[in-house]
């Protein structure tokens, strides 16, 4: 079964995402919306081919993630921190919490694992949330999530994913963060865009 790498416009109709958005906005809060939606996903997981049919005209969700590099040392804090965030508000939009395991990177230099001088055991853990979004909206209390996730991720020494959504970060804070590759490289863009072509207001 080979799918589309960009998927066609899908119908307004779409029965799950239409009694998502129905539960969410018209007669739950956020809290009991977000517990039958994660026990309901959880429930058809166990089935294999259901992981395929996510991306299907009836069950393809919009979502908003974030995903930040952590050195794999403060993993586990900040895991159980933000769990522990997760348990205090439960009016937070949070669908899934995704952990993967990587080497670090002493190639790139703004890489979110890159390293100056890679050793035997710099290894990294994406840690990163899944906030579904019915019809492309935003849900209830969802700045004030992705806030609180921001600010633990920068304390635990993270990195955000560059493809992912991440928001909050002054120019100052990614030249710590990313420190000291990240002055190397703005050298190297200087150099190679002098107009500053590819550059924005942020």
């Amino acid at each position: 079964d080979i799918r589309q790498t960009r998927p066609e416009p899908r119908p307004w109709w779409k029965p799950l995402e239409s009694l998502i958005f129905s539960l969410i906005f018209f007669f739950l809060s956020t809290t009991i919306a977000n517990r039958l939606y994660v026990w309901w996903i959880a429930l058809m997981y166990r089935a294999n081919p259901f992981a395929l049919e996510l991306s299907s005209p009836i069950f393809e969700i919009r979502q908003h993630t974030t995903e930040w590099a952590v050195p794999l040392k403060n993993a586990q804090d900040l895991y159980q921190k933000m769990t522990k965030l997760f348990k205090e508000n439960p009016q937070f939009p949070v669908h899934f919490l995704e952990c993967r395991f990587t080497a670090s990177d002493d190639v790139s230099y703004i890489s979110p694992t890159s390293v100056e001088t890679k050793e035997k055991d710099d290894y990294f853990c994406y840690i990163g949330i899944v906030s579904f979004c019915p019809f492309n909206v935003k849900l209830q209390h969802f700045e004030d999530l992705y806030s609180h996730v921001d600010k633990l991720c920068v304390k635990a020494g993270g990195r955000p994913h560059w493809a992912k959504n991440y928001g909050g970060l002054e120019f100052k804070e990614f030249t710590e963060i990313f420190a000291p590759n990240f002055a190397k490289f703005n050298e190297i863009r200087k150099q190679l865009d002098p107009e500053e072509v590819m550059m924005n207001k942020e």
